[in-house]
């Protein structure tokens, strides 16, 4: 772009398509006879990716037990009648026996369900205790971070 100061309109930029804003484009005309086939071969990829994942998640097994509901697997139940409505709750140790009637081929993933509850990640990662998870019992001095929340 040149700047004229003597030439008329000294103060205007340069009339090409550029800077006057006239570049062509690109502008599709969508009739029916572009849209409709478009249309139809987007939604057969998206059917073959949903059966994908429909055929996929049919090898997963799972097996899921209320072990704080009834008696005949163990004394979690009565672990649960013994600690509700007081705080803290009284020490008790749970077992829960159960045999699978299938084999589960590895990996193998256990999670458990807590009802009501919901964690802060964040205040979990930095009062992450290593020791403590892995069973050993160790007294750690709490940051002020972490009596704060």
């Amino acid at each position: 772009m040149t700047w004229s100061v003597t030439a008329r309109g000294a103060h205007q930029p340069d009339n090409t398509a550029f800077t006057q804003q006239r570049l062509p484009a690109w502008q599709p005309l969508l009739s029916a006879g572009i849209t409709l086939p478009l249309f139809f071969c987007a939604g057969l990829a998206f059917i073959g990716l949903g059966l994908g994942l429909y055929y996929t998640s049919n090898g997963i097994k799972e097996l899921e037990y209320d072990y704080t509901g009834t008696s005949g697997t163990g004394n979690c139940s009565a672990c649960a009648a013994a600690a509700e409505g007081r705080a803290p709750p009284p020490s008790c140790q749970c077992a829960w026996y159960f045999s699978l009637s299938e084999f589960f081929q590895g990996p193998v993933f256990l999670y458990y369900e807590l009802s009501n509850f919901y964690q802060n990640y964040r205040r979990y990662v930095v009062s992450r205790d290593n020791a403590q998870l892995s069973g050993l019992l160790a007294i750690t001095a709490l940051t002020k971070e972490q009596v704060e929340y």
